[in-house]
């Protein structure tokens, strides 16, 4: 099991950038017996549940990644509240909390919708209102995550909002175009929404995807998972930016296409070296 002290960015990313570790408006395990407790109480359970979620923060989303602070017990505290909410999590508490004003709240209401086979059906009254967020919510890390889930629910909607979306954000559109980096042809439509997105007026959605694409492609880790690759029409784009953009936007194409040349190098040489000798086959 992987160990982890919480100091990356990505971790804020997902989570909003509010309170990632976790709130401290909990500090006792007495304080936090007593809100697990109104968690089954009618007049009580929707305070308490934002209270919990507050105070779990990155250990709500916990898996095989386990994450540690300099404060043990409190990491223990916080698993000890993400557990009470998994216990409590069904179809009716799940559905409040994607229609919560609180933006970490309906975060945690998509990532607790059920998605394993055979366990969905009380889920699917659910279904509109989670369709409803992929396509309104203002937050895109919990657009992308609706939409993620839908996949397990209804591909024809999925379809269909792909032909019709006015989505602009990397992170949502790779789950709503199922990018797949093993697959060269799901590589591909992603790279022809790059294209149309590098290519918009205004400057907050080109910037989004320039930084997007530098910050992928300048990491080994992140250019490798997502097999970044130096498309042609990608490429182009991003030569008009370099040429006519703006200062900070030649700054970040000029950044990117470095990466991706340099990327392209690694997979081109790691390619090769993975291909059998044509020399030791003529000999056999």
């Amino acid at each position: 099991m992987k160990r982890r002290w919480i100091t990356g960015l990505a971790v804020l990313a997902v989570l909003g950038g509010t309170g990632f570790i976790g709130s401290t408006t909990i500090t006792t395990e007495q304080e936090l017996d007593d809100d697990i407790a109104r968690l089954h109480d009618p007049e009580k359970e929707i305070s308490a549940l934002e209270r919990l979620i507050k105070f779990s923060g990155i250990f709500l989303y916990e898996t095989s990644m386990v994450y540690v602070t300099d404060d043990h017990k409190m990491d223990n505290l916080r698993r000890k509240a993400r557990k009470a909410l998994r216990d409590r999590r069904d179809p009716d508490i799940v559905g409040i909390a994607l229609k919560h004003e609180d933006r970490d709240v309906r975060f945690w209401g998509v990532m607790s919708f059920e998605i394993i086979h055979g366990q969905r059906d009380p889920w699917k009254r659910l279904v509109p209102q989670l369709k409803a967020v992929a396509v309104k919510d203002t937050d895109s890390n919990i657009r992308s995550e609706a939409i993620r889930r839908l996949r397990y629910y209804d591909t024809d909607f999925i379809r269909d909002l792909r032909t019709r979306t006015t989505e602009s954000s990397p992170w949502v559109l790779m789950n709503l175009f199922s990018f797949d980096s093993g697959k060269p042809e799901l590589r591909m439509e992603f790279y022809h929404q790059a294209v149309i997105y590098l290519s918009q007026d205004d400057p907050n959605i080109r910037k989004r995807w320039l930084t997007y694409l530098h910050n992928n492609a300048s990491l080994n880790s992140t250019a490798e998972m997502w097999r970044i690759e130096s498309d042609p029409r990608l490429i182009a784009e991003l030569k008009d930016i370099e040429a006519s953009g703006s200062p900070k936007e030649r700054e970040l194409a000029t950044k990117t296409i470095n990466a991706l040349s340099e990327r392209k190098q690694e997979w081109t040489q790691q390619d090769a070296a993975e291909q059998p000798s044509t020399a030791g086959e003529l000999k056999k």
